[in-house]
């Protein structure tokens, strides 16, 4: 078995390197990139409608048709610019104490949402008791049971609704 550097076929100092089909990828690719580069502004468009009435655009020039060549104009955009660390931690922050903000709020309507519940669940038992029962009693500060009379008891039946309209959804 000869050396690598004295094979009689390769000059001498040559590397012997293999190569597949993924080698040509980048210079494939880099070709490709060059042949789809174009200016915007060199772009010919044309207009023509056939005999159906339809209505084409095509970048070719299509032969024996009354055409229309419309004029392309690309967007003109604007660099970005610079951005400083300043200017991002700013935006950490502001974007941070939105959370923050957005957390709190769905807190409170969250809590909100339960003190409904509960005065819903109040309004609907007591006025089940009320609108079940003709002798009605409250339990006045000192803690004496009061008998309520049948006007009253009506009157209470019409609050309880109202909280129970309002709190139940």
């Amino acid at each position: 078995m000869w050396p690598m550097s004295e094979l009689p076929w390769m000059p001498a100092g040559s590397l012997m390197v293999r190569r597949g089909p993924l080698d040509y990828r980048l210079p494939l690719l880099t070709l490709a990139l060059v042949v789809t580069m174009h200016d915007a502004r060199s772009a010919e468009v044309y207009r023509w409608v056939d005999e159906n009435g339809t209505v084409t655009y095509s970048s070719t020039k299509p032969q024996g048709r009354d055409i229309q060549q419309l004029e392309i104009r690309p967007e003109r955009s604007t660099p970005a610019a610079p951005v400083s660390t300043r200017d991002l931690v700013a935006a950490a922050d502001k974007a941070r104490q939105q959370r923050l903000d957005r957390a709190q709020e769905q807190a409170a309507q969250l809590a909100a949402a339960a003190e409904r519940e509960q005065l819903c669940s109040r309004a609907r038992a007591n006025l089940a008791g009320l609108e079940t029962s003709t002798r009605v009693f409250h339990v006045d500060q000192s803690g004496a049971r009061i008998r309520i009379d049948e006007q009253q008891r009506q009157e209470d039946i019409a609050k309880l609704r109202a909280i129970a309209e309002t709190n139940c959804k």
